[in-house]
């Protein structure tokens, strides 16, 4: 699984989704510690999300993006279970190849 995306801007981001999944967390509870602290999160960039709809069933689902400053915020306001740790180094070494490779790209430009 990919943790690490690219936007149209070319800044890498995550979702609160694949957080959930990899860290082994409901997803509602990321997205509660999203919102309880939202300024936390908006002093490091805008909250992006998406709405998704989920195959016929209940409400759509609100999907948070996060940029690399908000992921590494939000891990750290996680318990620190044997997945979560796991977690946390995955995405650090997801976000720090992705950097790479965008460098890589923008100096091949030059």
């Amino acid at each position: 699984m990919e943790l690490v995306y690219m936007d149209g801007k070319k800044e890498p981001y995550t979702t609160s989704e694949i957080i959930a999944e990899c860290a082994e967390v409901k997803h509602d509870t990321v997205q509660s510690l999203i919102r309880n602290h939202q300024e936390d999160f908006e002093s490091y960039g805008i909250i992006g999300f998406e709405i998704r709809k989920l195959d016929g069933r209940g409400r759509p689902m609100k999907i948070y993006r996060l940029n690399e400053q908000q992921a590494t915020l939000l891990i750290t306001y996680l318990k620190n279970t044997a997945p979560v740790r796991k977690f946390k180094m995955n995405l650090v070494k997801a976000f720090f190849e992705m950097r790479e490779e965008l460098s890589k790209f923008r100096m091949q430009r030059h």
